[in-house]
């Protein structure tokens, strides 16, 4: 009588290894890697280690690996990577432009975040210049460039040494989920892009791959 127990035990263990397989199979695929010091994971992706063809991630977010420095590419612009927090969704980004420079001086337009502080406006005089009431600063500017720091970086009783110091710190920004991956990542899963077909997909736990969501009833 005890052949049953044997064949459930059998059965147990089967589908045991082949959910630990097809978990494993998926976390292969969207696996993490490093360059230097940076942990590149989901929804970030690392270029050369990744097919062009299909990636886990979001188009965006794809990083170079250059001298162990991650680099972000935007259209207009290239920023090296200090940190990535995936605890709260946040990227620490240095401006090239202003890196190992005496005098730092950034060559392009600031990255414009969600919140809006137009209302806050800051100069930076040389030392010995004299500040004069209601003298128009910017319009005497050979360039105007204004750039993100972090807030708290800013010390205004030495904005001479203390604004260069800031820029060299870079700036945090957040990320949210992409829409067409909102479903898939609340279900657990890995929002795939296929750049043949301009479609993203979801890579699930158990191996599947569906549209949207590794729900179980939906597609």
């Amino acid at each position: 009588m005890p052949k049953p127990y044997y064949s459930l035990f059998a059965v147990f263990i089967i589908l045991v290894t082949c959910h630990a397989q097809t978990d494993s199979n998926t976390s292969a695929a969207c696996a993490s890697s490093n360059c230097g010091n940076i942990s590149i994971g989901y929804p970030f992706w690392k270029k050369s280690d990744t097919n062009v063809g299909e990636f886990c991630g979001y188009p965006e977010f794809g990083l170079e690996c250059s001298d162990d420095q991650a680099i972000i590419k935007f259209p207009t612009d290239t920023y090296q990577v200090a940190d990535i927090n995936y605890d709260v969704r946040s990227i620490t980004l240095l401006d090239i432009d202003v890196l190992d420079q005496p005098c730092p001086r950034a060559r392009h337009n600031h990255i414009k975040c969600m919140q809006q502080h137009d209302k806050n406006q800051s100069y930076v005089f040389l030392a010995g210049d004299e500040v004069k009431n209601g003298y128009g600063w910017v319009r005497q500017c050979d360039e105007h460039v204004v750039v993100t720091v972090k807030q708290e970086e800013i010390d205004g009783t030495n904005l001479i040494t203390g604004f260069g110091d800031a820029m060299k710190k870079g700036f945090v920004l957040d990320w949210v989920s992409a829409k067409d991956c909102a479903a898939c990542e609340d279900s657990d899963g890995y929002c795939r892009y296929n750049h043949t077909t301009k479609q993203s997909s979801c890579l699930c736990r158990d191996g599947r791959t569906v549209a949207k969501s590794c729900k179980k009833g939906t597609l």
